[in-house]
């Protein structure tokens, strides 16, 4: 799946999950969900919705990726 939009990052509680995650959307599909266990950080990426890889600019995806960190340690030094 091509990214033809800009990436979004939403801080959101989930019931399976201890703490908020950061949830990365392309468009209207949801790419990846960064969760902060510990010192260590951990990327969950889902498939694309029509079945295809995934073909994204690698700087979109670092920013998206970096937006995701940043947002969610805020969140959580808010939180404490």
């Amino acid at each position: 799946m091509t990214s033809d939009s800009q990436s979004k990052v939403l801080i959101t509680s989930l019931p399976d999950r201890d703490g908020v995650v950061a949830e990365i959307y392309f468009g209207s599909s949801q790419f990846a969900e960064l969760s902060h266990v510990g010192s260590s950080f951990f990327c969950e990426v889902y498939p694309a919705v029509d079945g295809k890889p995934w073909r994204l600019e690698l700087g979109e995806l670092e920013q998206a990726l970096a937006s995701a960190k940043a947002k969610l340690l805020a969140r959580q030094t808010d939180d404490r």
